[in-house]
């Protein structure tokens, strides 16, 4: 079983990135690398009610080598903070590279060592928690929708940041409602205490998924209620990544999941999913003459303002 690949700076970036991301899902304190002959690693995470899936494909890599007796599949469970921490020290190397090691005390782990222009080189040693056997690999499945009822663009990360860091200390619980064909995206909150909605619109994208555009037809918009706490989290991440994410966007498989699909510019991507659960007016008809808000906040007359 052997694993060497090395890389960019630039593709560090992007590890630390899906890092990150993954470390901001709740009571978390482990991730898988998975790593295969088809030349692309791998971070995923899974909790009870959310995960996240990051991969960066074989192209930014300058080497990447793995084999093993599992059809040249290794797969690993690491401590996040770890890792993170390890891939963070490397900022500005101009050479990064990744093996799979054992250091002094026959202890697996990962060894990455991070060469400067002044050819100086830092390592560290990231323990293996556990070797994952590829027949036990059903827990770091990621989910697969029979189909997503709904998708649209992601608002500006840092703007829907604001508004959900304030929501989620109004309720448990946001409902999101994704209207496919008119590029609306709603965060709504709506309780005895408060009522508060947010729209943002011009959101439209296409759907390659012919289903899809069917429901979008069909249905003016699609609701889920997740975890506002959880939500706001997984975009608190979103928003820091920086200018080198392309595109971000949020589908919703009715009844079952909620998933928000980052993509970077060099290919490599992040898929957060969220468990949804029941909400009381999932029927809701659409109302055509909706007025359309942009960060705008409807709140009743008992509110004093302070979200």
């Amino acid at each position: 079983m052997r694993f060497n690949a090395r890389f960019s700076d630039v593709t560090r970036e992007t590890i630390v990135n899906i890092l990150i991301g993954l470390s901001r899902l709740s009571d978390l304190s482990v991730c898988a690398i998975v790593l295969t002959d088809l030349k692309s690693l791998e971070l995923r995470a899974v909790t009870d009610t959310s995960s996240a899936f990051g991969k960066v494909d074989f192209s930014q890599f300058s080497t990447f080598r793995v084999t093993s007796k599992a059809n040249n599949v290794i797969a690993a469970e690491v401590q996040i903070s770890a890792l993170l921490s390890a891939f963070k020290s490397a900022d500005n190397a101009e050479e990064v590279s990744l093996k799979l090691t054992k250091n002094r005390n026959q202890q697996i782990c990962f060894t990455l060592v991070a060469r400067t222009l002044t050819q100086i080189s830092v390592t560290q040693d990231i323990l293996v928690v556990n070797m994952l056997p590829v027949n036990e690999m059903s827990r770091y499945q990621e989910p697969s929708p029979n189909r997503l009822d709904a998708a649209v663009a992601f608002p500006d990360a840092k703007a829907a940041k604001t508004v959900l860091e304030r929501m989620k200390h109004l309720d448990k619980f946001v409902q999101i409602k994704a209207d496919q064909k008119h590029g609306t995206l709603v965060f709504r909150i709506d309780n005895e205490v408060v009522s508060t909605r947010n729209v943002f619109d011009g959101l439209a994208i296409e759907i390659e998924d012919t289903e899809a555009e069917i429901l979008s037809q069909r249905h003016a918009y699609v609701q889920a209620q997740v975890s506002s706490k959880e939500f706001a989290s997984i975009v608190f991440a979103v928003a820091n990544f920086g200018k080198r994410v392309s595109m971000t966007t949020l589908a919703i498989a009715r009844g079952v999941v909620l998933c928000l699909h980052v993509t970077y510019d060099d290919g490599s991507r992040l898929t957060f999913y969220l468990a949804t659960s029941s909400s009381d007016d999932d029927d809701i008809p659409y109302v055509e003459n909706t007025q359309i808000l942009r960060l705008e906040t409807l709140r009743n007359e008992d509110d004093d303002g302070d979200l």
